[in-house]
């Protein structure tokens, strides 16, 4: 054979034990989980049996948007403004961080992140203020 048909052999050998040395790599690649994507509840309502909105003992508090002429939340998939209906309880006010429920006479806050506690952060300038009434 001449030259050039081997090297043409050898260079489609080296094409396919690279291509398949590569398989196992692009398998799993396949198998990771998209982050963004919503849970099934969301795609699919009756996935769970029940509807996103419904059915969860706990209102969830998912987003709240508050502008100059509205304030708005989704609570459990659900677009809620302040008079509307949250499973039995009623929204009786929407702040940029939770919004408040009510139930007959009990009240519940739900926060858009609960674990996190809002505290006045030290400044310069309190900081000084605080040394010079000390």
């Amino acid at each position: 054979m001449a030259e050039p048909v081997r090297r043409m052999i050898r260079l489609k050998g080296f094409a396919a034990s690279a291509l398949a040395a590569l398989l196992p790599v692009l398998a799993a690649a396949q198998s990771l989980p998209d982050p963004t994507r919503p849970p099934p509840a969301f795609i699919e309502p009756g996935a769970t049996g029940e509807s996103a909105a419904e059915g969860s003992e706990a209102p969830e508090l998912q987003s709240i948007l508050v502008s100059k002429h509205r304030r708005q939340a989704v609570i459990g998939g659900k677009v809620v403004t302040v008079g509307d209906s949250v499973g039995q309880a009623k929204v009786v006010r929407i702040s940029e961080d939770s919004v408040l429920l009510r139930t007959g006479k009990q009240i519940e806050t739900l926060k858009l992140f609960p674990d996190i506690e809002k505290r006045k952060v030290a400044t310069h300038k309190n900081r000084a203020r605080a040394a010079v009434t000390e």
